[in-house]
């Protein structure tokens, strides 16, 4: 009897082990799991997303939650206009610039690639008048401003990267102080004096409003959020605002919220709505932003490579 206690004891005693080797089994294993999901994790802190295309490298992931258009908040739409760096623009034909007295031109931009000649936007008074215009030139940020048939550039250098949300801005007191502006800081420019060529009377976006549409050069890219100012609004460093706001200096203000139709509407109050030619209506921002700006890119020709931070092996 015993004997037979003892064997019950015993098989009591292995059925428990097993019992405990099983669930210890079964926790390892998801434990495994668990950490091979967050090795896995986008939000792997050790991890980097590059768009590689022709030099192209997209910010790193701190980088781009960064310029995504959370940080944007408190703004009421998630669409902005894509502009093909061909025909797409939007024209603004009650917008102009006689070239008296101050301006500023600002927006929020995502160059595509291949912006080696690029026009962001431009307001002209037409032949013998005013210009300012801003425009991307591979790495280089361009304010163009000037009267008459002369042209002012002013220039900086290695500010501009594909698929890195900006918010750029140039001021002109109308006199002889021009600044640019990166992310809310002014950035070191060099100033040169070019020719000017003819330009519409009028305020262009996407596309430099040439007379002769095969000299125009356009942008490539996304654009939401313009302003334009009846003064130089910024002279030092400044925090960029979550979203635009009209006051009595403004000219025209532009929050691309319709997503829908050919009419981009003026904000300010003062009716120069603008009509969409060729650009088309993008969906971006809330928390989806960075995987639709990656997807977007990769729609344009970018290529897609994952590997560890600071990695800089040839893709």
């Amino acid at each position: 009897e015993a004997q037979s206690t003892r064997k019950g004891s015993t098989s009591s005693l292995l059925g428990l082990n097993r019992t405990t080797l099983l669930s210890a089994g079964v926790v390892s294993g998801l434990v495994l799991l668990l950490g091979l999901w967050m090795w896995l994790s986008p939000s792997k802190q050790n991890a980097d997303t590059r768009i590689v295309d022709k030099s192209i490298t997209a910010s790193s992931t701190k980088d781009r939650k960064q310029n995504s258009k959370a940080t944007s908040k408190g703004a009421s739409s998630d669409y902005a206009l894509e502009f093909d760096g061909e025909t797409a623009s939007v024209d603004v034909p009650t917008l102009s610039y006689p070239g008296t007295g101050a301006i500023t031109i600002e927006a929020t931009v995502i160059p595509a690639e291949g912006n080696n000649v690029a026009h962001l936007m431009t307001l002209s008074g037409g032949s013998g008048k005013g210009l300012l215009s801003l425009r991307i030139l591979g790495d280089t940020l361009q304010g163009l401003s000037g009267l008459n048939q002369q042209r002012d550039n002013l220039q900086a250098s290695s500010v501009v990267r594909p698929g890195q949300r900006l918010q750029v801005a140039f001021c002109w007191d109308g006199k002889e102080t021009r600044n640019l502006f990166v992310n809310g800081k002014r950035v070191q420019a060099a100033l040169s004096k070019a020719s000017r060529a003819a330009v519409k009377p009028q305020f262009t976006i996407g596309r430099d409003g040439s007379t002769n549409i095969r000299n125009e050069a356009g942008f490539r890219g996304m654009i939401d959020e313009v302003r334009v100012s009846s003064v130089a609004r910024y002279e030092n460093d400044y925090t960029p605002p979550a979203r635009l706001n009209a006051d009595a200096n403004t000219l025209a203000l532009y929050h691309f919220d319709e997503g829908r139709g050919d009419v981009l509407k003026d904000s300010s109050g003062n009716n120069h709505h603008g009509k969409i030619v060729g650009a088309k209506w993008v969906k971006v921002g809330g928390e989806s932003s960075e995987r639709e700006v990656i997807e977007w890119l990769l729609s344009m020709g970018a290529q897609l490579a994952v590997g560890p931070a600071g990695a800089n092996e040839e893709v």
